[in-house]
C-alpha cells in the first residue's frame, strides 16, 4: 500500500521473494473518489498476481486511501501493514501468510547506537547460494514512516553469512545469524 501508483515490495509470505502492495486513490483532495486497495503474490518470474480478493473486508471497502506504513507490529516475522484513509478508518491489516517459513529480522544502527542506519544495504547470502539483498528504508509512501528493520525471509533456507554496507563506505561481515528472531546490528561491531 503506497500512494496512488507506487507499489512498495515486502516479503509478506517470508518466501524470500518481495510481494507488492498499493493503496489506491486519487490525489484530488476536493474529489471523494474510493477505491478498493490491491495486494499482489510475487509469482518469482518478475510478475506478480492480483490476490486483492484473497485479503478479506479491507480489500473490497471502497476507501480514499492515502498512505501505508509497513512494519513487523507483532514481532512475528512478517510484514503488517497500516493503511490511512481521507476521512475515513485508518485499518491495521495483521498479516497472517507464511507462518510456518523462515526469516530473520535486522536493525542496523550507526556506532553510537542513537538512530537506524536508513541507507544502508544488507547482503544475506543463504544456504543453497541465493543472495538477497535489502536497503534500510523508513519512508515508502505518502505521510507515512515505515518500520526501518529489515525483515528477509527465508523460506526453508539457513543464513550463511550477513553482511553489511554502510553509509559512508565501511562493509563489515556479521557470519551466521540465527533464523526467526531479531538481530541488532551495530557498526563497527561485527562478530568477525
Amino acid at each position: 500500500m503506497a500512494a496512488p501508483g507506487a507499489v512498495p515490495r515486502r516479503d509478506r509470505a517470508r518466501s524470500g521473494g518481495a510481494a507488492a502492495a498499493r493503496a489506491a486513490s486519487g490525489t484530488d483532495h476536493e474529489r471523494r473518489f474510493g477505491q478498493p486497495n490491491q495486494i499482489f503474490r510475487n509469482l518469482g518470474d518478475g510478475r506478480f498476481e492480483d490476490v486483492s480478493s484473497l485479503g478479506g473486508p479491507a480489500f473490497r471497502a471502497y476507501e480514499v486511501s492515502r498512505g501505508a506504513a509497513f512494519g513487523d507490529v507483532d514481532n512475528d516475522g512478517d510484514t503488517d501493514v497500516l493503511i490511512t484513509n481521507n476521512n475515513g478508518p485508518a485499518r491495521l491489516l495483521l498479516n497472517l501468510t507464511g507462518q510456518d517459513n523462515g526469516w530473520i529480522g535486522l536493525r542496523l544502527v550507526i556506532a553510537d547506537g542513537k538512530r537506524d542506519a536508513v541507507g544502508s544495504l544488507v547482503r544475506v547470502r543463504l544456504t543453497g547460494g541465493r543472495t538477497i539483498t535489502r536497503r534500510v528504508r523508513a519512508a515508502m509512501s505518502y505521510a507515512s514512516s515505515s518500520d526501518p528493520r529489515v525483515l528477509i525471509g527465508l523460506g526453508d533456507a539457513g543464513v550463511e553469512e550477513v553482511r553489511v554496507f554502510w553509509l559512508g563506505g565501511a562493509e563489515e561481515s556479521f557470519g551466521a545469524l540465527s533464523p526467526r528472531t531479531y538481530h541488532e546490528l551495530r557498526q563497527g561491531e561485527s562478530r568477525q
